[in-house]
Order: C-alpha cells, then sequence, then structure tokens
C-alpha cells in the first residue's frame, strides 16, 4: 500500500482512519519550506486543523469511537514530534494545533481507571466466591452460624445471605 497515493479525502471516505498519522510524512519534504514561509507554514497548519476537525465530525457521526479518535491523534502527534525536530516554527505550531485537541492523557485515563476498576470487581467477586466456600465448608462440618460468622468477621444475617441459610 502506497501511502502517497492516499489524499485526506479518500483516507476519510475509505475509512482509513489509521494512516492519519502516518499522513505528516507525506508533508515532510515542505517542512523546510513552512519553516521560513509563513504563509506555507499558515497553509499546512490549517490543513492540519481541518484534518482534526474531520476525525472530530467522524466520531461524531459513529464510524470511530472517542478512544480511537484519541488513539489516532496521539500516534500522529508522536510522528509529528519526530518529524519536525529539526523545525522549530512547524513544531510549535504543530504542538500548537495538537495540544488542545489531543486528549490522549484523559482517554488513557478512562481506560486505565476502566481496567483498574474491572479488575477490582474481579478481586471483590473471587473474595465474596471465596468467603462463600469458607462459609459453606464450615457449616457443612457442623459448624454453629453463629461462630462461623464470628470467624469470617461477618454479622449472622450477611452469613445467612452469602450461603443463602434459611433459619427457623
Amino acid at each position: 500500500m502506497k501511502l502517497a497515493s492516499y489524499n485526506i479525502g479518500s483516507i476519510f471516505e475509505k475509512g482509513l482512519f489509521f494512516l492519519i498519522p502516518f499522513f505528516l510524512f507525506n508533508r515532510e519534504k515542505f517542512f523546510a519550506e513552512c519553516e521560513t514561509d509563513e504563509a506555507k507554514l499558515k497553509e499546512m497548519l490549517e490543513e492540519i486543523s481541518g484534518l482534526i476537525h474531520r476525525l472530530d465530525y467522524a466520531m461524531e457521526q459513529d464510524h470511530l469511537s472517542a478512544y480511537q479518535r484519541c488513539m489516532i491523534l496521539d500516534m500522529a502527534k508522536l510522528v509529528s514530534d519526530r518529524l519536525t525536530e529539526r523545525y522549530r516554527r512547524v513544531r510549535k505550531g504543530v504542538k500548537n494545533i495538537m495540544r488542545g485537541r489531543v486528549i490522549e492523557t484523559e482517554a488513557s485515563r478512562i481506560y486505565r481507571e476502566g481496567i483498574k476498576e474491572g479488575i477490582k470487581e474481579g478481586i471483590k467477586e473471587a473474595d465474596q466466591k471465596r468467603l462463600k466456600q469458607d462459609a459453606k465448608a464450615m457449616l457443612d462440618d457442623g459448624l454453629e452460624p453463629e461462630r462461623v460468622a464470628r470467624i469470617l468477621h461477618l454479622t449472622v444475617e450477611k452469613l445467612e445471605e452469602l450461603v443463602g441459610l434459611v433459619t427457623t
């Protein structure tokens, strides 16, 4: 696949959003010119800004998720940081456009929090299952519910609820 054969329009038409970070490679040959020509720099930055607006619109239309959008922009930022190392004005301009747009930290934070919550919930469920198994084993061995509850640091009501005991 030749990236040069894809322009912004075709990338969006075909839903090839993953190519967006690499689109900057096509613009690299203009960086030196943009560094010295204000009009050229403005034109390129407007193109990048338009690309981001189109990406936002694609997300609003449910063509990609907010997380995917953030990851694409984060990758584009990494590519642009590397490509613009020698071009101070270009680098500054691109960073200014992307700074307000790239919410990678927010998306990654949400993702990490979701993973942490899932892990906590899984641990909680595993602990509950283990507690239930221990309580049933103790009751099966003939221990009184009051004693089992005391050993497991539960109330008798919580023990009954946990193992489904019905006391009469």
